[in-house]
């Protein structure tokens, strides 16, 4: 991976997700261009918290076209099977019918995920040699894997082959995927079935408590570097964190709002839609800027400012509406419980952050610091 230049404005919504500061052009957007038409995307680009909000409520949009429920690369195989189930793929009656199954699942996850991934950093940090950047990166999607795959009741030998066989899924789910991840994705998609097999006869069913997994793994892991970028940038933070003097669990919700993990999301027109002097045609698709909602001055005032105290937070990085994460309360405990390990040993966070670069994605911002 290449470092973008940084005093280059991203080319678009798309290129501002791996952009080392895509924050003043998304600044620009929710100032002149709330709603706009992207020809070079091909797509529509709603920045400003009152558009974007009003989109992820309105119940004409769609989250994949109608004429295409499961990627056309993916049909016919076992990773299209798990695709087509997965709640946050669904609208309508199917979709309902599921959410309801899954919000009762992860809010019972949300008394114990503390205790089970203060376990697992510590297991798994416990359980490697000199925490480079390379084993950084590791932890950082290894450890929401075990930490929720336990509550899961996954068999716990199989969690490390499972951790790369999830990451292998969700990039081929990932827009813009090629063949060869696709076809990583097929092959990791029989084998996690098989590993869910349990869930069978379950209501949650094999397909959704995988998409638990995938979901919680990625987004998890960019809450976490993203949070330890943001402590190696204020020294004077990282010692009131160190002194504990403020608890790392506030600089992680204040990381959701102000460096995301989710940068944007899409949706699609299954019919006309108007909205600010616009006019979204059947089909179109707009790609939904959380990150740049997340900072509009109307959502949150003095948005630029990082603020781990800050009263009435708000943020859309979990969505909103019908489709509205459930899982925020889950990576925010296990992205706290990873960091707060990490500084018990002392991690050397500007030695480790000095390089950094941002894995490829659309509309995840995941850190690396492995050149």
């Amino acid at each position: 991976m290449q470092a973008l230049e940084p005093t280059a404005e991203p080319r678009n919504a798309i290129a501002a997700v791996t952009h080392p500061n895509p924050y003043p052009y998304y600044a620009r957007l929710v100032a002149e261009a709330p709603l706009a038409y992207d020809a070079q995307l091909g797509a529509w680009v709603a920045a400003s918290a009152e558009t974007v909000c009003a989109l992820l409520n309105e119940p004409r949009l769609r989250v994949r076209p109608t004429a295409e429920p499961v990627p056309k690369a993916l049909r016919g195989s076992a990773a299209g099977v798990i695709f087509r189930q997965l709640v946050r793929m669904n609208d309508g009656t199917a979709h309902s019918a599921r959410r309801k199954v899954v919000e009762a699942r992860t809010t019972a996850f949300n008394a114990p995920v503390d205790a089970a991934a203060a376990r697992w950093a510590q297991r798994l940090l416990d359980g490697g040699g000199a925490l480079d950047a390379t084993r950084l990166d590791a932890f950082a999607v290894d450890l929401p894997v075990h930490a929720l795959g336990t509550m899961l009741r996954l068999d716990e030998t199989l969690l490390p082959q499972l951790s790369e066989r999830v990451g292998a899924l969700a990039r081929a789910f990932a827009p813009g995927a090629d063949e060869d991840d696709v076809d990583r994705g097929v092959r990791a998609a029989g084998a996690l079935s098989a590993a869910f097999s349990h869930y069978e006869n379950d209501p949650l069913g094999i397909e959704n408590a995988i998409g638990l997994l995938f979901q919680a793994r990625e987004t998890t892991a960019g809450l976490l570097l993203n949070t330890l970028l943001a402590l190696a940038h204020r020294r004077a933070l990282h010692a009131a964190v160190m002194a504990r003097r403020i608890a790392v669990r506030e600089v992680v919700s204040e990381v959701v709002r102000y460096d995301p993990p989710v940068q944007n999301t899409r949706r699609f027109a299954d019919e006309e839609v108007a909205l600010g002097g616009h006019v979204l045609r059947a089909g179109d698709a707009v790609v939904l800027a959380l990150a740049a909602a997340n900072r509009d001055p109307a959502f949150n005032p003095e948005p630029e400012r990082f603020d781990p105290a800050r009263t009435n937070r708000r943020t859309l990085t979990f969505g909103d509406g019908a489709h509205a994460c459930p899982g925020e309360i889950i990576a925010i405990a296990i992205a706290t419980a990873g960091v707060r390990a990490l500084l018990d040993r002392r991690l050397d966070l500007e030695a480790l952050t000095r390089t950094v670069t941002y894995r490829p994605s659309l509309n995840l911002r995941i850190p690396s610091f492995t050149a």
